[in-house]
């Protein structure tokens, strides 16, 4: 059954990379005196590509993974579907694509290093195993790396992140 992981990841994560794709057509170049040879969309355009070609690579994978499943327990596998099953199964995805949209519509509101920590500490516990997880060591994983972001992307970079209800 790790096939529909897969198959359902590369979905998901292709269709996400597609966009993000479309989304560095906005980016804006600059062509003034000084313009490097690279543009601003370089980086986002190589991010995009990279993605869309691991996902559809693990959509392969899963494909072939669901060939030879059903070539070897027959077509009766075929036929079952339900959508609790594939809740069941891909609750792991689902609840990643859930808390990554909450923290891309809570972060400029609420800010990058407090909707940051939320992020990490939600992820941490989500991709653990049940009987494996550590809250405290997920928790100081979470302040610490987003502490730590925010410290070199503003002090260090001058990149500004959004504030959020903090204000710093």
């Amino acid at each position: 059954m790790q096939y529909r992981k897969d198959i359902t990841s590369g979905a998901l994560i292709g269709a996400v990379s597609i966009i993000y794709l479309l989304l560095t057509c906005k980016v804006n170049i600059f062509t003034g005196p000084g313009a490097a040879p690279l543009s601003a969309r370089f980086v986002p355009a190589m991010w995009g590509t990279i993605l869309l070609i691991l996902s559809v690579l693990l959509l392969v994978r899963g494909l072939r993974k669901r060939k030879a499943a059903l070539q070897k327990r027959g077509a009766a596998e075929q036929s079952r579907f339900s959508l609790k099953g594939f809740y069941l199964q891909n609750t792991e995805v689902i609840l990643t694509f859930a808390v990554l949209a909450a923290y891309i519509y809570l972060l400029k509101p609420v800010g990058f290093l407090i909707m940051s920590a939320l992020y990490i500490f939600a992820e941490a516990l989500i991709l653990s195993k049940r009987g494996k997880r550590r809250v405290i060591t997920a928790l100081v994983l979470a302040v610490t790396a987003s502490v730590l972001i925010d410290f070199v992307f503003v002090r260090l970079l001058y990149v500004m992140l959004p504030k959020g209800i903090l204000g710093f």
